[in-house]
């Protein structure tokens, strides 16, 4: 029988990935990911989230809900792989958006249908390798080229989307109260992840994290995104995110929009 998540794990996951193991009862913007994999229905439910976001169109909304598409599965699925060794099951098909409000506030979590995993064992590249599949080819991709297709928006701003979370899971979360075995171990993927990972592992001709990832230069510690997310965009906001590169890289007193939501 498959090891599965222990309890501790599920709920250290929960407190900061907003991770859960129950069905919302709140069915607005609930959903089988895999259902976003066909671009009529994922038009269909960006539509319906729209107003959530109070978003004035489709590719405002596509773009807001990627960065919690990407927060709910890569973090942590990457933090599982990079700390507990543990690979979780992010295939498109056991993956479930459980959205929900707080605060007026639409707060969706992931859930998983099946909580084994699989472990390393001897050859920790290899199974590493198939977890990052999984995550990325088999899931985050899928849906990218979906919301893409039904909405255009481009891609390039849905996978730093991603890339923003990735880098702030690894230059941020990871590392607060683990042990120095961990935290190479950390290292070790995040390096791998940016610098050697091939294109194939994200469905895509080549790595798509690898461009976004930039030093940080400037008396702000900001890394200056490429893309603009299209959050100054939406009908309550009245200014651009602190990474945003529009406006001539202006820097705003506005706390950055990619972790607003959480």
């Amino acid at each position: 029988m498959k090891p599965a998540l222990e309890i501790s794990e599920i709920g250290h996951l929960t407190r900061n990935f907003r991770f859960t193991t129950r069905e919302s009862s709140n069915h607005k913007g609930s959903i089988n990911a895999a259902a976003l994999s066909n671009s009529e229905k994922c038009l269909a439910y960006i539509k319906d989230i729209e107003e959530v976001f109070d978003s004035p169109s489709a590719i405002v909304t596509a773009s807001q809900f990627s960065k919690r598409y990407s927060f709910l599965t890569a973090a942590p699925c990457l933090y599982a792989m990079s700390v507990f060794s543990k690979g979780m099951d992010l295939s498109i098909e056991n993956t479930y958006i459980e959205a929900d409000f707080l605060c007026d506030q639409w707060v969706p979590d992931l859930r998983l249908s099946d909580l084994r995993v699989s472990m390393p064992n001897q050859n920790r590249f290899e199974w590493r390798e198939r977890v990052l599949t999984s995550l990325f080819s088999g899931n985050i991709t899928k849906i990218w080229d979906s919301l893409s297709a039904a909405t255009r928006v481009p891609k390039a701003i849905l996978w730093e989307n991603t890339a923003v979370y990735v880098f702030w899971l690894y230059e941020k979360k990871i590392g607060e109260k683990l042990e120095l075995e961990a935290i190479s171990r950390a290292e070790e993927d995040f390096h791998y992840l940016i610098n050697e990972a091939p294109g194939w592992v994200f469905g895509e001709s080549e790595n798509p994290l690898k461009k976004y990832y930039t030093s940080v230069g400037n008396e702000q510690s900001v890394r200056i995104r490429k893309t603009c997310c299209l959050y100054h965009k939406l009908k309550n906001s009245t200014d651009f995110c602190s990474n945003c590169p529009t406006g001539n890289c202006v820097f705003r007193n506005k706390k950055s929009a990619n972790t607003k939501w959480k």
